[in-house]
């Protein structure tokens, strides 16, 4: 995979972009040129105006005003660049060469598939990221960076003449031994000939992986700079117009003196899924607990169980008394993947927030809209939505702010405990602090929280305790204030002592 930069036009040039949704400004006046050739980033807050670009350069909408330029051409750009969004769309039970395929002019001999030349294409797509092995191997059993580099591969092969990769938070869901190599892999990309247009709310990855930094707040492109002159601290700054400040977040130590006082709200006992080995887990009314884990732990199986959302293969959890798959509303359920398993298609954030109980808006067998409309306002206005704007689309909105709506849709039914699921994942640094914030005063009010990720650091500073999953078991409780180094220690103890 090598492209000749000589005399090439930049990879992307946008000059003048506007774009509005009523009242509201998405992108104002931006302006970005990304050479061939080099790696750029695109950082702001949720809200800021990167998802509506990027549906732009895809034709999902259309500009208000301004013009784009992908390699020069200003009229057929979307045909020249490659997408790989956080939802890889890959065909997890196809195999790699099967997924590579699909919607390509396959050829063919005598109207039949000509096998050998699908499959040399296919090689030919992954051999520059060193993965032709796994051609033949099923993409559910591919790791999380094999599988986006997969994806990387099918969008450079379906673009003929392609000057532009656009990588949409390609790092949010990979654990910290896998994000190199995919960085490494768009310094690859870029090395070939490529513009690449890298989005990210990892701030790290952007200063070591990037050439030059654009940063959006409001729509408007507020700086721009070759990374060699920004710091995270700039950039940050340039975001939200203050310098980064660490997460205030108020967490009082919570001693098991104090924990056990307060009334046991749910119950896992001896639970066991596919890989979970029988853990116990007891939350307490008004405690935020944190459960941390790698992936293969076991962790990333526990939000479903603790909800009811799946049937255990062993063990209990009740709620209270009573078993929680007979209460789902009293327990709610923000998951980690918001694009397959929460968020609604086609309906307005509104209705994707009251989807969980419309009782409180049914008045004689219809819907109160006005009723649900100012409900939601408030809830919105309390979790800084952007834009405040109930009846927006939910697919208009960044994934930060569909996180937002996914928090607003359970606590406007009052359930007895919340369990989140990679709670700030895909969320700018100030969004980030702000949910975290929320979930500790409504914890303060009553509420019984659980927050499980795969990267504690995120969620430690909210956490009255920190339990940590490996091998499936229960390996350690931490409390507040939770050492984070220690958490990250028995999260990775049995890969330290396989290599020690």
């Amino acid at each position: 995979m090598s492209i000749s930069t000589a005399n090439r036009s930049p990879a992307l040039r946008a000059e003048s972009v506007s774009k509005s949704f009523g009242d509201n400004a998405a992108l104002d006046d931006f302006h970005v040129e990304i050479p061939a050739a080099s790696v750029h980033a695109l950082v702001g807050m949720n809200g800021s105006g990167k998802s509506t670009f990027v549906k732009i350069l895809a034709g999902f909408y259309q500009r208000d005003a301004g013009s784009l330029e992908v390699g020069g051409d200003g009229h057929n750009f979307s045909e020249r660049v490659a997408f790989v969004h956080q939802d890889l769309a890959l065909v997890e039970s196809l195999t790699v060469l099967e997924n590579l395929s699909l919607g390509r002019n396959i050829p063919t001999r005598r109207w039949r598939i000509d096998q050998r030349l699908e499959r040399a294409a296919v090689i030919e797509a992954l051999e520059p990221f060193d993965l032709e092995s796994k051609i033949d191997t099923p993409v559910d059993a591919l790791t999380k960076a094999e599988k986006t580099i997969v994806a990387i591969a099918r969008g450079l092969q379906a673009s003929a003449d392609c000057s532009l990769l656009v990588l949409d938070e390609p790092t949010s869901t990979l654990p910290a031994r896998e994000t190199q190599r995919l960085l490494d892999v768009t310094t690859q990309c870029a090395a070939s000939g490529l513009g690449v247009l890298f989005i990210s709310h990892r701030l790290g990855e952007v200063m070591r992986v990037s050439d030059a930094v654009t940063v959006l707040r409001n729509g408007k492109a507020v700086h721009s700079a070759p990374t060699s002159e920004l710091s995270v601290d700039r950039i940050v700054t340039a975001m939200g117009g203050t310098s980064l400040a660490p997460v205030a977040v108020s967490a009082p130590s919570t001693t098991t003196t104090t924990r056990v006082d307060r009334p046991l709200v749910l119950r896992a006992a001896a639970l066991r899924g596919e890989t979970l080995r029988g853990i116990d887990l007891d939350v307490h009314r008004g405690e935020v607990v944190g459960v941390a884990g790698i992936l293969g732990s076991g962790v990333e199986e526990l939000g479903s169980l603790l909800t009811g959302r799946a049937e255990p293969t062993g063990g209990s959890v009740e709620l209270g008394e009573t078993k929680v798959a007979r209460a789902p509303r009293m327990v709610g359920f923000v998951p980690a993947n918001r694009a397959t398993q929460a968020v609604l298609p086609g309906l307005t954030a509104r209705e994707n927030a009251t989807v969980s109980d419309m009782r409180p808006y049914l008045s004689r067998g219809r819907i109160n809209v006005k009723s649900e409309r100012t409900r939601m306002y408030e809830l919105f206005d309390s979790m800084g939505v952007h834009p405040l704007d109930p009846d927006v689309d939910m697919l208009a909105l960044s994934g930060g702010n569909q996180q937002k709506v996914l928090f607003s849709r359970w606590l406007a039914v009052n359930p007895h405990v919340l369990v989140a699921d990679e709670p700030t994942q895909g969320v700018d640094v100030y969004a980030k602090g702000d949910i975290l914030s929320k979930l500790r005063q409504h914890a303060a009010d009553g509420l019984a929280v659980v927050l499980i990720s795969g990267e504690p650091e995120e969620i430690a500073a909210a956490c009255d305790r920190m339990v940590v999953i490996n091998n499936g078991q229960v390996s350690a409780e931490i409390t507040a204030p939770v050492d984070v180094s220690s958490v990250l220690t028995e999260m990775h103890k049995g890969e330290i002592h396989g290599h020690s």
